[in-house]
């Protein structure tokens, strides 16, 4: 809803108040009010609203900017923060609109920032044929003064490890070459990708030395927790699982909380649910991990049943069951936990290298080629996780070669150490499925 102000001067816009008057006040306004609609209809002048309408008080800290500015700060208020909502409420997106908003209406830092981002984000999602020549100069000249705002920020004690900063400085790492962004060729449609935003957050290059100081902040500040701004620590915590996963490291920040919950709470979880009778099987191959005698391979298996029943969820969600199935940002807050889960669990790798290259051959060793064919059981299944987490659960990052290929040649590297005439897992019936 828009207000338009109408300026009412009763000594020299109408006669006085009273029963002869020629105009009221009232007659006055809707003279205006029709005068300014025609005008607009004009060849030229649609869509040329004053900035005075888009900011009539001067609430912003910067006033009496240009239209574009406003419509812009007006497109990234509204549209951008779909990331910060980890459920579906309605409240919990408005409380991100609102708590955004006032951050504009307070700190430069943050409207060069909401200004530049939301030119940028506006220029991705719009139609390839509308013309972003303006966009692209104001993203070229709002980027310098957020840049510089920051800096000034970054060096008063009051104000470095504030929120503003950590979020002005997160969404300028997220879209560090926004002047360059142009409109989408074709919109996602994959369920996964498309939610909160994915395809636009994905196709961006990102400063990872921004992200770096971001985390860095964080920990600084005290964690998570201590992020006052709605949404914004759990908008940090994906970014940090989903780029833990892209360059297979463990996250910074802890896990927010257990997956296991949540997903137990679902109707689909039940085994009498329709969900679960389809597929009834589904991750039963995996139950040969509790007997390895290796701890990190039990907690493995617990993980893998838990993505189990995010499965069988999607599925149910992907077939249009909202009887069973819950809302899509509570599977994606369920799925970003147990990708954490999957991320800190111990990689053992080099454990296995070692050992299947020791000088003492493992066929010559019972106990050793016991161990070997355990840890080499346990890496295969851990990185095919990830593999499926990026195909299926995540598959904005499937698109990605320098995220899909290291994997592949970590897979392939030791399924080469698995099937060496020493180890030779497929000679060991405790796995006889598992290298199909």
């Amino acid at each position: 809803m828009r207000l338009l102000f109408l300026p009412y001067n009763p000594v020299t816009d109408s006669h006085d108040i009273d029963e002869t008057a020629e105009e009221s006040p009232q007659q006055h306004a809707a003279r205006v009010y029709h005068h300014k609609a025609k005008s607009l209809k004009m060849p030229g002048l649609r869509g040329q609203r004053p900035s005075a309408d888009l900011d009539p008080f001067n609430a912003y800290c910067l006033p009496d900017q240009a239209q574009m500015v406003h419509e812009m700060l007006d497109h990234a208020v509204s549209y951008q923060w779909s990331l910060f909502a980890a459920d579906d409420w309605p409240g919990s997106l408005l409380a991100a609109k609102k708590s955004v908003m006032d951050t504009a209406i307070r700190s430069p830092l943050c409207f060069y920032t909401l200004v530049y981002t939301g030119a940028a984000h506006k220029a991705f999602h719009q139609s390839p044929s509308v013309d972003n020549s303006k966009s692209a100069v104001l993203r070229l000249t709002s980027k310098p003064e957020a840049i510089k705002s920051l800096r000034i920020a970054l060096q008063s004690k009051a104000s470095a490890l504030s929120d503003e900063v950590v979020f002005a400085m997160a969404m300028l790492a997220i879209v560090s070459c926004g002047e360059r962004v142009t409109a989408a060729e074709k919109r996602e449609k994959r369920t996964m990708s498309a939610q909160q935003d994915g395809q636009f957050y994905s196709s961006q290059e990102y400063e990872w030395r921004y992200m770096r100081a971001v985390v860095e902040i964080v920990k600084m500040k005290g964690g998570l927790h201590t992020i006052w701004l709605p949404g914004l620590a759990f908008a940090l915590a994906s970014f940090d699982i989903h780029t833990s996963i892209m360059f297979q490291r463990k996250p910074s920040f802890p896990l927010l909380m257990p997956s296991s919950p949540v997903i137990s709470s679902w109707p689909t979880s039940h085994l009498g649910s329709v969900a679960s009778q389809r597929c009834p099987n589904l991750a039963t191959g995996f139950d040969f991990l509790a007997d390895l005698d290796l701890a990190p391979a039990l907690k493995l298996l617990h993980v893998l049943r838990d993505m189990r029943g995010l499965i069988i969820t999607f599925d149910s969600y992907q077939r249009g069951d909202r009887r069973e199935a819950p809302p899509i940002r509570m599977i994606i807050f369920a799925r970003n936990q147990n990708q954490h889960e999957l991320l800190t669990l111990p990689d053992l790798s080099e454990e296995l290298f070692s050992s299947s290259s020791s000088s003492v051959h493992a066929a010559k060793n019972p106990t050793l080629l016991r161990k070997c064919r355990a840890l080499a059981a346990y890496e295969l299944c851990r990185l095919c996780a990830f593999v499926f987490q990026v195909t299926v659960l995540l598959p904005n990052l499937h698109d990605n070669i320098d995220v899909t290929i290291p994997y592949a040649e970590r897979v392939k590297r030791c399924l080469q150490h698995a099937t060496t005439t020493d180890v030779c897992l497929r000679r060991d019936q405790t796995y006889p499925l598992l290298l199909l």
